[in-house]
C-alpha cells in the first residue's frame, strides 16, 4: 500500500490507454491530486515518455487490451501492487488502427460519407474492427456515441486547457457536463 506524506493511503487509480492523448492527461492529473495511478501503454515509448513526464509518479505495463491473457496478468499484477483495492476504474483505451482486416470482417466507422449505401470505399485507417460477440446495433450505437460526445466537446463547447468535461454516456447519446 502507497502512503501520502502524511500517513494516508494514496487512493488507487486504474487507467487502461495512458500513453496518450485524454488517457495520459488524466493519468497525469490524478497523480498530481494526490493517486497512485496504475496505467497500460500499447509501446515501450509511450511508457518511457509518461514515466518521465510523472517521475515515475504512474505505475505503467505495456499491454493490449484487446490480448485476454494481457488484460489478465495485468489486472493480477494491480491487484497484488494495490492489495486488491481501486478507487477509480477508467476504461480509456481505444482501437485507433486495425491493422491489416480480413475480407469480409465487420466493421464499424464514423465520419465518412455514404454510410447509408450498400457500398463504400473507405481508407483501413478509418476502420474500426467489431468483435463477434457485439452486435450489430451495439457497434453502431458505441460509435454513434463516440461522434455525439465529439461533437459536443468540440462544436458545441469547446473544452479548453482548465475545464472540467464530464461525459456519460447512456442507451441513447452522451450527455456531456
Amino acid at each position: 500500500m502507497s502512503v501520502t506524506t502524511k500517513g494516508q493511503r494514496k487512493r488507487p487509480a486504474v487507467i487502461t490507454g495512458v500513453g496518450s492523448g485524454l488517457g495520459r492527461d488524466i493519468a497525469l492529473g490524478l497523480v498530481a491530486k494526490g493517486y497512485r495511478v496504475f496505467g497500460t501503454a500499447m509501446s515501450s515509448e509511450e511508457i518511457a515518455d509518461l514515466r518521465k513526464a510523472s517521475d515515475g509518479a504512474v505505475n505503467l505495463s505495456q499491454c493490449d487490451i484487446i490480448d485476454e491473457a494481457a488484460v489478465k496478468a495485468w489486472a493480477n499484477e494491480v491487484t497484488i501492487q494495490d492489495e486488491g483495492w481501486i478507487d477509480l476504474l477508467i476504461s480509456n483505451a481505444g482501437i485507433l488502427t486495425p491493422g491489416p482486416l480480413d475480407p469480409g470482417q465487420r466493421v464499424a466507422w464514423v465520419y465518412t460519407r455514404g454510410s447509408y449505401a450498400e457500398q463504400i470505399a473507405i481508407t483501413a485507417t478509418s476502420l474500426v474492427p467489431v468483435p463477434d460477440a457485439i452486435d450489430d446495433r451495439t457497434a453502431a450505437s458505441v460509435m454513434m456515441q463516440g461522434l455525439i460526445t465529439s461533437h459536443l466537446a468540440s462544436e458545441f463547447y469547446p473544452v479548453q486547457p482548465g475545464d472540467v468535461a464530464f461525459v456519460h454516456g447512456r442507451r441513447v447519446g452522451s450527455v456531456c457536463c
